[in-house]
């Protein structure tokens, strides 16, 4: 948090009046501060890391064989009738 207020001391001198509250520059320092930290400390996610971990924890590749499984078992019913 004290890098908040020191880029807000550093900001200070390109502070514009236009009729905003301050506040509202202060805001925007500190958001911008969040965005960069958060730029920094998120961890890099290879490819390879994404396709054999799903974030939904299902089986990707069983639920497509499901899906084709079913298409086909209601190709064969529909051809009964």
């Amino acid at each position: 948090m004290a890098d908040v207020f020191l880029r807000a001391m550093e900001a200070l001198g390109r502070y514009e009046d236009r009729g905003l509250p301050f506040v509202a520059f202060l805001f925007r320092v500190a958001r911008n501060a969040a965005i960069d930290k958060s730029r920094r400390t998120r961890p890099d996610l290879s490819v390879d890391e994404l396709v054999n971990h799903p974030e939904s924890g299902q089986n990707v590749e069983a639920d497509a064989m499901r899906s084709i499984e079913r298409t086909a078992l209601m190709n064969a019913m529909a051809k009964l009738k």
